[in-house]
Formats: structure tokens, sequence, C-alpha cells
């Protein structure tokens, strides 16, 4: 609060569809102490669309005066310029939610973290940070920080407002990135046996290290990348299980056949990263071992269809593997906007996106190779996303399996 009539804050489309409630701890649909906003003034130079919210912030006008009183009254700005002491003890505010995926908070959170220094903030977010118009906050561990619904809310420092929550990595209070800015699925849950009958466990060494799924007895689909210059005889698959910690269905590799055009670099977005396992014995086909459905040859896809991506890959990057199955709904992107925000490394022939808007929401190591499904049909196989997982506005990357039915089929019956 700036003044009886000033709120800082930050950006809403419509001031007619807002308003601002004070002077409690715990929120509620009722009118109590609740003002309209009548106008919205946002920063000349926030750019809608920037993925690092430089100038993240804005006014808002309101209707009536704020009535102040002991438990109401104006935030301490600080003096224009002014620095702050690195590793300062500061206080953070909000209703937001206590993890990812998470429901809103009734009550007021508060939560003690630390200001870091710049040279610390710009080196975690790399571009998404610059001390021109960011301040970071939180503890080197992790666990303690800002949220989905503490956006726009007070950072301070000593009782004067040093910073507004503006965004993080999600999911939300990730060890080594201070709020400002994980890779299981991310943010996924368990699955059931047989929920999807198709997936594998590729492994090497017998250790877990991507995934797949069949095309028929004796072929498995998966990325290429997980298996470029690999010996087939180190590797076997696993199926039919939601954990892998057991020794069941296991098969060994005997070939494997890459595209002759996949492109393992980041500069061609791993183009054509599709390839075929054939196996030393046949699968056992059951109520929960069945093939994957494939699209037909050149399928498209509706933007923003819902799709399921499952695995056991690591729930943040840097984490360990999962034991027990995943899978998450994400959703499936334009191809403009995935070539653009992108860019250059993807290419509507060679790929497709799926994501969530807000983040934190993602498959990650370990998933590559696994199915993206659509309506029950196998429209992607996981190959990569800009790192760390679930970032905000950037999608996960998937090879477009549609444009090689023909090529899997003819694979797979040799």
């Amino acid at each position: 609060m700036v003044d009886d009539s000033l709120k800082l804050y930050i950006i809403f489309p419509d001031p007619q569809d807002y308003s601002i409630q004070y002077g409690v701890v715990r929120i509620s649909n009722d009118d109590t102490n609740s003002i309209d906003v009548e106008e919205i003034i946002t920063h000349e130079r926030y750019l809608l669309g920037d993925y690092a919210y430089s100038n993240d912030v804005a006014v808002l006008k309101l209707a009536t005066p704020i009535e102040f009183g002991d438990n109401v009254r104006p935030i301490t700005l600080p003096g224009q310029g002014q620095a702050f002491q690195e590793w300062s003890d500061a206080v953070l505010a909000g209703w937001g939610l206590p993890y990812t995926g998470g429901s809103v908070m009734q009550d007021l959170q508060k939560v003690d973290i630390l200001l870091y220094s710049d040279d610390a903030c710009e080196t975690a977010h790399n571009s998404m940070a610059s001390r021109l118009y960011h301040v970071c906050a939180g503890v080197p561990e992790g666990g303690k920080g800002q949220c989905n619904g503490d956006s726009g809310g007070p950072l301070t420092v000593g009782g004067t407002q040093v910073g507004i929550v503006s965004l993080s990595i999600k999911p939300c209070t990730i060890q080594g990135y201070p709020a400002k800015p994980w890779e299981r699925i991310v943010n996924g849950t368990d699955a059931q046996l047989g929920e999807f009958p198709y997936i594998v466990s590729l492994r090497r060494y017998n250790v877990p290290m991507c995934g797949g799924s069949i095309i028929n007895d004796r072929c498995v689909l998966t990325a290429a990348h997980c298996v470029y210059n690999t010996n087939p005889q180190l590797l076997s698959i696993q199926y039919g299980v939601v954990k892998t910690n057991s020794l069941v269905n296991i098969i060994n590799v005997v070939d494997i056949i890459i595209h002759g055009d996949y492109k393992n670099t980041m500069l061609d977005g791993l183009a054509n990263d599709v390839a075929i396992l054939k196996l030393a014995a046949p699968i056992k086909f059951s109520n929960v071992v069945v093939p994957v459905k494939l699209p037909q040859q050149g399928q498209q896809f509706k933007d923003w269809s819902t799709t399921v991506v499952a695995g056991w890959g690591v729930p943040y990057t840097g984490g360990p593997h999962m034991n027990h199955l995943q899978k998450v709904n994400l959703f499936l992107y334009p191809d403009d906007y995935c070539e653009s925000i992108l860019q250059p490394s993807t290419h509507r022939e060679y790929h497709l996106c799926a994501g969530v808007p807000e983040g934190g929401k993602a498959e990650c190591n370990g998933d590559s190779g696994g199915p993206l499904i659509v309506e029950g049909v196998q429209a992607g196989i996981v190959s990569w996303s800009d790192k760390p997982c679930g970032l905000v506005r950037k999608p996960d990357v998937h090879t477009r399996v549609a444009n090689y039915v023909k090529w899997i089929l003819k694979k797979c019956s040799k």
C-alpha cells in the first residue's frame, strides 16, 4: 500500500474485473474491507511475454479510500536507488499455494528468507535475472519461498519493501534457485497398473534411464538420443510394471535402429529423434500389457488438446529417478508458438510441443523416449526441454510420431 488510494501490484487487464481486500488475515468471499479497482497503470516498459518479467510493476487506483487504523497502514518504500545488504533477513507474506499444484491458503502466510547477492541471483538465473530490475530471495537449502498466488505481494527487509513478488522456477522453492526464477515427471501423480499398458522402462546395465512404448511383441519405440552410440547388449526393457525396483518382465535388446536422418545436436533440435529397439524374446500381452496405438501418417492434432505423458524420470532437475510410474496432463501447443518460443531448435516437421502456460508441470530427465498421448493415440515421443524442467512459457519438445508412422511400421515388420 502506498497511500489511501494507491496500491503497488502486478499487471491486470481490465480494472472492472478486480478488487482488493485489506486489513484481514483470512480471505473471504464477502465484501469486508473490499474496494473496487478503478484504474490500472502498468510500467510503460513492461512487456507482456518477456520471460524475464523485466519492469514487472504496476499501480492500482482505487474507487474509494482505504480506512487506516492500528492494523492498516501504508508500506514504507526505500529511497530511490537504495541498496540493501546482501544476505539480509527478509520476510515474504501472501495467500499463495503452499506448494506447486496445491490450493490457495485461506489464512495469510509468512516466511523468513534471505536477500541474495546480485551476483548469486544473476548466476543462478542467467538471462532471467538482471540487477537493473530484480532482487532475489530464498534459502540456499530450498524449501522456503513464494509460490503461485503470492505474486504482487511485498518482500520486506527491516520493514521496508524491497521487492514485489514476480516469478520463480517451478515447482516452487527449488534448491539453488532463489525466487525470481525441479526435473519427475514434474508435479506428476502415481499411475495405476494397466493405465499405460504400452509403456516400457528402457534400462542400461539394468538401471532405468529412458522410456519407450510397445509397437509389437518384439519391437519398442523410443527416442534416438536415448540409444545413440550405444551397444544394444547393454540395454534391456521392462514392461507390465509401475514400479521399476522389481526384476520381472525384463527382456534384452538385440538391435537398435536409429532414424537415418537423426541429428544429435541441439542446434538442430534433435531432429528425427526416433529409434526402434528389437527384442531378444517376445513381450507377453495381457490385460495390462498391450501395444500402443499409433496415429495415421501425417495426422494432425487440435491445438490445446489435453495430453498425458508418463515416465519414471526425475521429479526435479538433479533429483533421483522415480520408482513408481508418474503421469501428468499437459496441453498440446500450436506449432507457431512452439517454433517462435523455442527457435531455432524446433520445426513442425519434426516436433510438437506440450506443457502448461504457468509452468510447473512437465516431463524431465529420464522421461525421454516415453509416449505423449492424445485421445489414446501416441502423438509424441519425449525428446527434450529447456532446463530446469517445467519452466514458465517453455513447453516440452516431442518427436512428431505422425510423420514417422510408415518408417516405424516398416522397421518393426522386418
